[in-house]
């Protein structure tokens, strides 16, 4: 049993010419869980505002998927990774969301899609490594909201 395990306060605090100003959230240490996989490179991480969502295999294993946008000659990513880090999936697409992604049953067979916002389109990544694009008029912003 380790002795680290516990909850612990994660503050944030910045500092500017008009103050100060704090973000915190109480999180809990499980260390026994991590494994030798941790931590992972990834080429194209989140932008700062977005985060990772949890996503349904369809055997009912649970995945963490993230995004990175297009930034500068390197192109959209979406990655499916293992919570154990065992294992990593990288998927290439145009230009990608600066929100995480949305992620839900949007086609009524087991697994979860991933849903973002690509350019002036809907992306649907479906549970089988395959992808549908879906055109619209506008540009889609999820408003960093994950459904489910």
């Amino acid at each position: 049993m380790s002795r680290l395990r516990n909850y612990y306060t994660i503050r944030l605090t910045v500092d500017t010419t008009q103050g100060s100003q704090q973000a915190q959230t109480v999180v809990y240490l499980e260390p026994d869980l991590l494994t030798a996989n941790w931590p992972r490179y990834v080429s194209a991480g989140p932008y700062t505002n977005s985060g990772m969502a949890l996503a349904t295999n369809p055997d009912g294993h649970t995945r963490m998927v993230l995004e990175g946008p297009r930034q500068g000659l390197r192109g959209a990513e979406l990655y499916s990774i293992s919570p154990d880090g065992s294992s990593l999936d990288k998927l290439d697409f145009n230009v990608g969301s600066y929100t995480q992604p949305a992620v839900g049953d949007v086609d009524g067979v087991p697994g979860d899609e991933v849903v973002m916002g690509d350019d002036f389109s809907v992306r649907v990544f479906y549970a089988d490594g395959t992808s549908a694009t879906l055109p619209t008029d506008f540009n889609v912003y999820f408003a960093i909201n994950p459904c489910r």
